[in-house]
């Protein structure tokens, strides 16, 4: 909510937006393309939960 208010420059709209903090330090100003590897997931998207067996 507090990044919303301060893109928007809208004042806080209660006490525990004023105090939150802020986002501004989670990005840089130059991007970083470093490229990345990405994992494969082990478990299929499609897959379904075996049912449980009955006791």
């Amino acid at each position: 909510m507090k990044a919303i208010e301060m893109i928007l420059a809208l004042p806080p709209v209660s006490i525990f937006d004023s105090i939150a903090a802020g986002v501004r330090n989670s990005f840089q100003i130059k991007p970083d393309f470093t490229p990345y590897l990405a994992f494969e997931p082990l478990q299929s998207n499609d897959q379904a939960n075996l049912p449980l067996a009955s006791q």
